[in-house]
């Protein structure tokens, strides 16, 4: 997972979190990443992944709640993580075949 440390602490609501909504924030993003980009919309099932109550979810979701949207399928996933995934990968994919390519002998040389 890329982390870009800028763009993270010069979001505002980000840097309005206090500690506590900072951390869960960033273990949800985590979670997300190995998940491949989604966590359970569900509060109950969203608190017991992160090891809360519901009632402390509750307490600190309102904080990061704009970061997330609906995927449709019962979980949440954070867009700008959706989009450097994607950049993530299509840049494996382009220096896996860039890697293939090189590995190969060329023409013969007389």
């Amino acid at each position: 997972m890329r982390l870009w440390v800028g763009d993270l602490l010069s979001d505002p609501l980000v840097w309005r979190m206090d500690h506590e909504e900072f951390g869960v924030y960033m273990k949800l993003l985590c979670l997300s990443w190995k998940e491949r980009g989604v966590v359970p919309a569900d509060p109950k099932s969203r608190a017991k992944l992160l090891g809360l109550t519901t009632r402390k979810l509750a307490a600190l979701w309102p904080s990061m709640e704009s970061k997330w949207v609906s995927d449709g399928n019962g979980g949440l996933v954070n867009p700008k993580q959706e989009r450097e995934r994607e950049a993530a990968i299509a840049l494996h994919l382009a220096r896996k075949s860039a890697g293939a390519k090189g590995g190969k002998a060329k023409g013969k040389q007389s």
